[in-house]
């Protein structure tokens, strides 16, 4: 438990964890964190979080029943629980009250990405949580969710369930109101019981209510791509690739099935009620 003021000019700051590497494929560690608070303000450059700033594990992790209610203010890689976390999955968080203060981004191959999410900026996958902290990326960059900015869920077939957002997300681009980015080539995605409540809005392209891109196309892995019961009711605004529950995706095979949005759906190009655009992928 955290309840003192963080406060760094460098990387890797957390309101109980700055950086943890458990990082070992010929010991097949696995990490756990579970009960923890912070109520502590937390602010450094990049890596910056409420309970972890940076996080990693070779064979999974958990960060589970932990709760934040803080400012988090950085330049990159910013969120209520963890920066990053790599590998690991956040389960039943909160983080009511808390404030991100996004003050910049990082510069990768000429792209300016941000990486905050309510949650997790740059992350793995996450269940049973909600986001009720409104996220102003406006004058930042890319790669911005209510529950994780962008999504490496390369390590296996993975799910993202139970989880909401209630507040205001604003972006560049690649934004959503749970994830922002999602790429998987390999392995097989399912979304379940995803719902977002508030307003998403980017002056540029990749927006959607529940994940602004999503690109799960591998012809040699034959991964699947599954919605299912998610939802949106609010207004979702861009440029290009816009949508209720998808921005843009495109799968080897998916299906979004007993998905809607009842949302005003703002866009130039390529926008939707359900995706901005859909490649290889069924709606029902």
């Amino acid at each position: 438990k955290n309840s003192g003021n963080i406060e760094s000019t460098g990387d890797y700051v957390g309101g109980v964890i700055g950086y943890c590497n458990n990082y070992d494929s010929s010991w097949d560690p696995k990490t756990t964190l579970s009960d923890s608070s912070n109520t502590g303000n937390v602010s450094g450059n990049y890596y910056v979080g409420g309970i972890f700033g940076y996080a990693t594990c070779y064979a999974g992790g958990t960060i589970q029943s932990s709760t934040c209610a803080a400012t988090i203010t950085g330049k990159a890689y910013i969120g209520c629980i963890a920066g990053e976390a790599t590998n690991i999955v956040v389960d039943n968080c909160k983080n009511t009250g808390s404030v991100i203060i996004s003050k910049g981004y990082i510069l990768q191959n000429d792209t300016k990405c941000s990486y905050v999410g309510g949650f997790v900026g740059k992350g793995s996958r996450a269940t049973n949580c909600t986001n009720e902290v409104n996220i102003d990326c406006s004058t930042g960059g890319y790669y911005v969710g209510g529950i994780i900015g962008s999504a490496d869920m390369r390590g296996g077939d993975s799910t993202l369930s139970n989880l909401e957002n209630k507040a205001t997300v604003k972006g560049i681009g690649y934004v959503g109101g749970i994830v922002g980015y999602i790429r998987d080539s390999r392995y097989s995605l399912t979304f379940s019981t995803l719902k977002n409540t508030g307003n998403i809005n980017s002056s540029g392209d990749y927006v959607g209510g529940i994940i602004g891109y999503c690109d799960n196309y591998d012809s040699s892995w034959d991964p699947k791509l599954s919605a299912v019961d998610c939802t949106n009711a609010a207004q979702v605004k861009g440029a290009n690739y816009v949508g209720g529950i998808f921005g843009y995706v495109k799968a080897y095979s998916g299906k979004i099935y007993g998905c809607s949005s009842s949302g005003t759906i703002v866009g130039t190009s390529n926008f939707g009620e359900v995706a901005g655009l859909a490649e290889r992928v069924t709606i029902e």
